[in-house]
């Protein structure tokens, strides 16, 4: 089974290769007239300020609020508003960047217009698609030049679209600044023993050739680990993980006091330190969190009383 899809490439202007003022108050007025023509229409531009300014401009030439903007850099409660309303059909569209190309749940929609080139054959059906969600009716989309060689753009895009020639994809492996993310968000919920967390890792495509070492670079970073002298001022205190024991601890969000104390000390800031100087500021925060403060010992290789430690690093850090 094929999914219709109905494609046209309009122009708004009789001369692209002639525009005299700027394309884009021409724009406004086919965009309106499409808008008034369906129930519900999408209108996809590829970057967030031009989905303000065409909206502005629509509205502003409909003398009424007939379409709005939605992008990622609105706040999710916006987001959510807007999509109800498009839902509900109080407003008659949303001039969106891909923010609105997958997944979310917006109800029927009659039309999709593309303003300019979508630069990609995915990206197009992808967009286009989200029309016509109904068995039995197609998909409809326009697609809006703005200069000459996006029109020979679009039509390249729409002829691969009619083929069925789409991109071929490929997936990025090993990426590691996402591995580190992962494994951030994962021990900030959880504790993890680390080959538990490689296992599971390693079974997602993009990291089924994931070598250990690689993953415990990786943690090893996240650790405080840094590779070079400029980054020396990054104190490992501050980590993010540590291990111990076998397990990824996330020490932020289980000693997120604790961590605080440890950081004002050994930190250069003589607000911060001066508060803990004294051997019985010391003993205290020992006392208090104990098995936090022994894993970072532990971390950092210090040996000897951790009291101690801690008001020998407090002074060593005021001398300077």
């Amino acid at each position: 089974m094929t999914k219709e899809m109905v494609i046209s490439v309009e122009s708004p202007v009789a001369d692209l290769g002639n525009v005299a003022g700027g394309i884009w108050p021409a724009v406004a007025p086919l965009v309106l007239r499409h808008i008034r023509a369906s129930s519900t229409t999408l209108v996809f531009v590829n970057n967030r300020a031009q989905a303000e300014k065409i909206a502005a401009r629509v509205n502003a030439l409909a003398e009424e609020e007939i379409a709005l903007p939605y992008h990622g850099s609105l706040a999710r409660e916006r987001r959510f508003t807007l999509e109800e309303r498009l839902k509900a059909g109080s407003l008659r569209a949303l001039i969106t960047t891909s923010s609105l190309e997958l997944g979310i749940d917006i109800g029927s929609v009659d039309l999709v217009i593309q303003l300019q080139s979508p630069k990609r054959v995915a990206s197009a059906l992808q967009r286009i698609g989200r029309a016509g969600h109904t068995l039995g009716v197609p998909s409809r989309g326009i697609l809006v030049p703005t200069f000459r060689d996006d029109a020979v753009e679009i039509a390249a895009i729409v002829a691969a679209m009619r083929g069925g020639e789409v991109e071929p994809t490929h997936v990025v492996q090993n990426a590691l600044d996402v591995l580190a993310q992962v494994i951030v968000a994962a021990v900030s919920v959880d504790d993890w023993r680390s080959e538990d967390l490689f296992r599971l890792v390693r079974r997602s495509y993009p990291y089924h050739q994931l070598t250990r070492s690689a993953f415990d670079e990786v943690l090893a970073m996240l650790s405080g680990k840094y590779p070079s002298e400029i980054a020396a001022e990054l104190d490992p205190l501050s980590n993010i993980i540590h291990e111990g024991g076998g397990y990824l601890m996330a020490l932020q969000r289980r000693y997120p006091e604790a961590i605080e104390a440890y950081r004002r000390i050994t930190r250069l800031d003589p607000t911060g330190y001066k508060a803990y100087t004294s051997m019985g500021r010391c003993h205290a925060l020992a006392g208090q969190y104990p098995e936090a403060l022994a894993m970072l010992q532990k971390g950092r290789g210090l040996t000897g009383d951790v009291p101690s430690i801690l008001a020998a690093m407090a002074h060593k850090h005021a001398a300077h």
